[in-house]
C-alpha cells in the first residue's frame, strides 16, 4: 500500500473520530435535563402579567377541590377568587390595586382592608389557600411567575417520562429539595408552562401525630400578558357588606 493511500486512510479515520466526537458533544449539549426544563419554564412564566384558572386538591383532608381564579400583574396587583366546589361553602375574594388590599368573604358579607405588600410573593401570600408554603412551591406556575428560582434548592432531580394534563402533553419532573420536600412538576412540552404540581408534605401539629398530605395544583388555563380591564384590580364593596378587623362566621359573631 502506497504512502499516499495510507495517509488518506489515516485522514479518513481521524475525520470520522472528529465527526463522531462533535456529534456526541452536540447531543450532550442539547440533551434535556430537569434543570433545562425548569429554566425554560422560568422563562415561560416571566411575563409582566398572568391569568390562571386552577384547581387544588389537598388529600386526604379535603374531598372536594378548591377552585382558584387569579389575575396578577407585577409588581403587586392581584385579583383572586377561591372557593370550594361544594354547595354552601364560603368563597374568598382578594383584590390588590397596588396600594391597598381587600379580603372579602362573600357569603358572610365581610371584608378587611390592609396596606398592599410591595411584591407579588407577599401579595399572593395573603390569598394563598390553606396548606400553601411561604415560597408557593405547591403551585409552581404561580411560584415561577412570582420570581421563585428553584435551582439552588434542588437536591435530586430527574425526568420521569411524559404524561398528559388535560390536553397538554408534559414532561414529568421528579424533584427532591434540600428541605426534603418532594414534588412532581408537569411542564408543557410545547409551551413550557407548568400545568400541574404534586407536592408531598406533612402537617405536624402536636399532640396529634404527623399527617402526610398530597397537594395537587392543576392549571386549567394559563394566559400570559392578558389585557386587563380598568376595573380588574378595583374592589367595590357590595351593598350590605361591612368592614371588620377579622373575618368571622356570622354565627360566631352572634354568640359573642
Amino acid at each position: 500500500m502506497s504512502n499516499r493511500k495510507a495517509r488518506w486512510i489515516a485522514f479518513a479515520c481521524l475525520a470520522t473520530v472528529v465527526i463522531v466526537t462533535f456529534v456526541a458533544f452536540i447531543i450532550f449539549q442539547t440533551r434535556l435535563t430537569p434543570h433545562k426544563v425548569l429554566y425554560r419554564a422560568m422563562k415561560a412564566h416571566s411575563s409582566n402579567s398572568m391569568r390562571i384558572e386552577a384547581q387544588m386538591m389537598i388529600e386526604p383532608l379535603l374531598k372536594t377541590p378548591i377552585s382558584i381564579s387569579v389575575s396578577m400583574e407585577h409588581p403587586n396587583k392581584l385579583r383572586g377568587k377561591m372557593s370550594l366546589k361544594k354547595a354552601g361553602a364560603p368563597s374568598l375574594l382578594v383584590v390588590s390595586d397596588g396600594k391597598r388590599i381587600w379580603t372579602f368573604a362573600e357569603q358572610w358579607k365581610q371584608y378587611q382592608i390592609e396596606n398592599a405588600p410591595k411584591d407579588m410573593v407577599s401579595t399572593w401570600g395573603l390569598f394563598k389557600p390553606i396548606g400553601s408554603r411561604k415560597d408557593h412551591r405547591e403551585n409552581m406556575a404561580v411560584a415561577l411567575f412570582c420570581g421563585y428560582k428553584p435551582k439552588t434548592e434542588i437536591k435530586e432531580s430527574s425526568i420521569a417520562g411524559t404524561a398528559n394534563v388535560g390536553d397538554k402533553k408534559c414532561y414529568v419532573l421528579r424533584i427532591k429539595y434540600n428541605d426534603d420536600l418532594e414534588q412532581q412538576i408537569y411542564v408543557g412540552m410545547r409551551d413550557w408552562l407548568v400545568w400541574q404540581t404534586k407536592t408531598k408534605a406533612y402537617i405536624d401539629v402536636p399532640p396529634f401525630p404527623p399527617v402526610e398530605i398530597l397537594i395537587t395544583s392543576t392549571c386549567l388555563s394559563i394566559e400570559r400578558n392578558p389585557k386587563f380591564g380598568v376595573n380588574e384590580f378595583v374592589f367595590k364593596p357590595p351593598k350590605g357588606a361591612k368592614v371588620v378587623d377579622s373575618l368571622t362566621p356570622p354565627h360566631e359573631e352572634t354568640s359573642k
